[in-house]
């Protein structure tokens, strides 16, 4: 009998009774993986984020060297303005891809009346191409412009803003990975990305 009893003292010493409960441990688990869930979802939520503005950065930067270009006009003489031109669906080109162009006059006159009554007057044309540009693979381009695309140039010297063939102001969407965001060129040439 005082091996029996030995044996439940034995039991309820002090480190047989350390440690933690099934139920508590369960409770731990379940907490953490409840906060792990939280934090990957905000996670992906994040890059999906960074990427759109990366993007619209990408855009407002284009948008900005032609400002510029149109400002250093002094460089490129023959050039009646500079802009950048968002494909349509006719273009030939990916709903993905813009392009940095200079505005030519095939006479040379910017100032001409054939120059602006012509077709190309304004708006983007094979062989102007100054630089090109892809957005993510995951991101589209999105607006209220027709198949042929638009154009939306700075016209020097005075650095005047126009848009074909919807005028100003012009708002371009970029959508992928369930969220999109806008560029707007207003009127007077201001670039904002929302």
């Amino acid at each position: 009998m005082k091996s029996l009893q030995f044996f439940f003292k034995r039991d309820r010493s002090p480190f047989s009774t350390a440690g933690f409960t099934l139920i508590e441990t369960v409770v731990v688990i379940a907490i953490t993986v409840m906060l792990s869930g939280i934090f990957i979802g905000y996670t992906r939520s994040s890059n999906n984020q960074l990427a759109l503005f990366q993007n619209q950065a990408r855009v407002v930067g284009s948008l900005n060297r032609a400002r510029s270009l149109a400002l250093q006009k002094l460089n490129v003489p023959e050039a009646c303005a500079f802009g950048v031109y968002v494909a349509g669906d006719a273009s030939g080109l990916p709903a993905n891809e813009f392009i940095v162009f200079q505005d030519v006059a095939s006479g040379g006159d910017c100032r001409s009346d054939a120059y602006r009554a012509s077709n190309g007057y304004h708006k983007y044309e094979s062989g102007e191409e100054i630089e090109r540009f892809v957005l993510d693979s995951d991101f589209r381009f999105s607006g209220s412009w027709g198949e042929d695309g638009e154009s939306i140039v700075f016209v020097p010297p005075e650095l005047t803003a126009d848009a074909l063939p919807v005028p100003l102001p012009v708002s371009i969407t970029i959508t992928g990975r369930g969220i999109s965001g806008t560029v707007t060129v207003s009127a007077s040439g201001q670039i904002a990305g929302q």
